[in-house]
């Protein structure tokens, strides 16, 4: 271990502490994929976003959070507003009074 460490360029105790940290860090996402789990039984349609607000987790930032969540599956498919913004029921459609007409200077429709 002694030439991993000096090929490496790094010492037995930052070796160590690299480790430690990760082994922190896979610990904690373990736990919080519990509590999303337990989150979204009562919450099926919270974000990503509002559960990182909620939770907190220590060893993790919103956007590494965010990242987590979508790699473990947890986002929430968006829920498409089907609202109709024109509404064509009861327009008259004017017969178009231009169709057999040739024009042969500009303007000469108006």
């Amino acid at each position: 271990m002694n030439k991993l460490y000096k090929t490496l360029g790094i010492s037995k105790q930052s070796f160590h502490q690299m480790m430690d940290r990760e082994l922190k860090v896979r610990s904690e996402k373990k736990q919080l994929l519990l509590l999303i789990y337990q989150i979204r039984e009562d919450h099926p349609t919270m974000g990503i976003r509002d559960m990182y607000y909620k939770l907190r987790p220590e060893t993790m930032g919103r956007d590494t959070f965010e990242n987590f969540c979508r790699e473990e599956g947890l986002t929430v498919e968006r829920v498409k507003n089907w609202r109709r913004t024109t509404d064509s029921t009861g327009v008259i459609r004017f017969d178009n009074l231009l169709a057999e007409m040739t024009s042969t200077t500009i303007n000469q429709a108006w």
